[in-house]
């Protein structure tokens, strides 16, 4: 007889465990606010760098989104790309987005300004898909772009002409993301 009435006192308990249940989930549902979901906004803000800290170590922003004022336009690589002056007068690559339409012929040697892009690593495959496209008008233009670890992919460039500086005009090309 004790065994039966074990029995049914796991029935009870059973039936209470789901009542209980029941009636806090009844209670979540009512008392329940919705919450906000946040989305990533679709334009990423970049991140202000400035060319002395982006020329210490530029792998280390592999993947942001930077700006980096101050840049210098030290020779053209077809109209596409160009290098760019770091302070120790290194060359450093930056390769226009497809999105800017061609916009090279409007980048100058000297010209100085502000370049907006994305930190790509510069491999071997990138290389031969800038020479397949008749970037590198010799080996060295190839050998001086492989020589950076990285290179900036550039979304938007905002360049004033060293004629144009001289002068105190304030120009742009290039355009947005």
């Amino acid at each position: 007889m004790a065994h039966a009435t074990r029995g049914r006192f796991n029935f009870v308990a059973m039936l209470l465990a789901f009542s209980a249940m029941g009636g806090f989930l009844y209670w979540l549902s009512i008392t329940a606010e919705p919450t906000e979901r946040l989305v990533a906004s679709e334009e990423e803000t970049a991140q202000a760098v400035s060319l002395a800290a982006f020329a210490q170590n530029p792998a280390i922003y592999e993947g942001d989104l930077i700006v980096v004022d101050g840049v210098e336009v030290q020779s053209l690589l077809g109209s596409q790309a160009f290098f760019v002056a770091l302070p120790d007068d290194s060359p450093y690559p930056v390769r226009l987005a497809s999105s800017m339409g061609t916009p090279g012929t409007q980048v100058a040697p000297n010209a100085m300004g502000r370049v907006t892009g994305t930190v790509h690593m510069m491999t071997d495959s990138v290389l031969d898909a800038w020479a397949a496209e008749a970037l590198f008008a010799d080996d060295a233009q190839r050998e001086a772009a492989a020589a950076s670890s990285t290179f900036l992919l550039a979304q938007e460039v905002e360049l004033v002409g060293a004629d144009e500086a001289e002068s105190g005009s304030n120009g742009t090309q290039g355009g947005g993301a």
